[in-house]
């Protein structure tokens, strides 16, 4: 059987390996923890979101399976920010920011869309502004 050039030329390993090797970029922490406030809040909602029950199932988070605060209508990269945040597990945060069809998402939930879980969102955010 016959090696791979890369492998048994010396000189083209060296090459490949420091063409490979590239800087990590500079991550600037005073733009990501403004995002971070812009996306989630500042005055503690994450905070109040995640002590909520599942908007899908109405069930508490536990260790395996952690409560997330879910950006329903629209993502981070987009600039989603706390207004439309809605308290899911893990499991179920990733079957809605999934591909899969509203119908196996309804299968799957008894019923429940993901539309319920923005209605459940948009009740929430007007139950934190009349707390604050």
């Amino acid at each position: 059987m016959k090696r791979g050039t890369l492998r048994s030329d010396p000189e083209k390993t060296r090459a490949w390996k420091d063409r490979t090797r590239k800087p990590l970029p500079k991550v600037n922490r005073k733009r990501m923890k403004r995002l971070r406030a812009e996306q989630f809040g500042k005055d503690g909602k994450r905070e109040w979101i995640l002590s909520q029950p599942s908007a899908l199932t109405g069930l508490m988070g536990w260790s395996g399976n952690p409560m997330t605060p879910a950006h329903v209508e629209g993502t981070r990269a987009t600039g989603a920010g706390p207004e439309r945040m809605a308290p899911l597990l893990w499991t179920e945060h990733l079957d809605f920011d999934s591909s899969m069809t509203d119908e196996s998402f309804a299968r799957r939930y008894e019923g429940r869309t993901r539309e319920d879980v923005r209605r459940r969102a948009r009740e929430l955010d007007l139950e934190w502004r009349q707390r604050t």
